[in-house]
């Protein structure tokens, strides 16, 4: 399990880096986000529920802290279906053999209570559900999850 892991968080590091590079400054935990981060003010006609997952959330996936993540929920639009802009950015983790922080900015949409990622993830499905103050992650590589806790943060640089 541990080893199918690795593959996975590998092959997101290789496919994501070239195509979205390298923030100039690391953030939390050696975890890079881009220069051009912007968080847009929801519209009014989103609901405080839906508005609640817009900003910036850090976290950890695994049952022990093994890899640092952020996620940044850049926009929410409302377009018939609830859709979202966000950035996936991950850290180093010696636990899980990856060795070069990254980010993406990839599409969503925002359903049944949940922020759900796809695009350059490498076919995995990243579901943030609101629990409290904080979003509970599900990473899921074709029926391998993996869990995370996510806490709002400020954009700081």
């Amino acid at each position: 399990m541990m080893f199918r892991r690795l593959e996975m968080l590998i092959m997101i590091a290789v496919l994501a880096i070239p195509s979205t590079g390298l923030a100039a400054g690391l953030l939390w935990n050696g975890v890079p986000l881009p220069e051009n981060l912007r968080i847009v003010r929801p519209q009014p006609d989103i609901t405080r529920n839906v508005a609640a997952f817009s900003g910036k959330w850090e976290g950890w996936w695994g049952n022990t802290n093994e890899l640092p993540s952020i996620l940044v929920v850049e926009e929410i639009h409302d377009s018939g279906a609830l859709r979202v802009v966000a950035v996936y950015a991950w850290g180093v983790s010696r636990a899980w053999g990856i060795s070069k922080a990254g980010w993406v900015r990839v599409p969503g949409t925002l359903a049944n209570g949940a922020v759900h990622l796809k695009g350059r993830l490498s076919g995995a499905r990243v579901t943030y559900r609101m629990n409290g103050g904080s979003l509970n992650g599900l990473y899921d590589d074709n029926g391998k999850f993996t869990r995370g806790v996510f806490r709002r943060a400020p954009i700081t640089r």
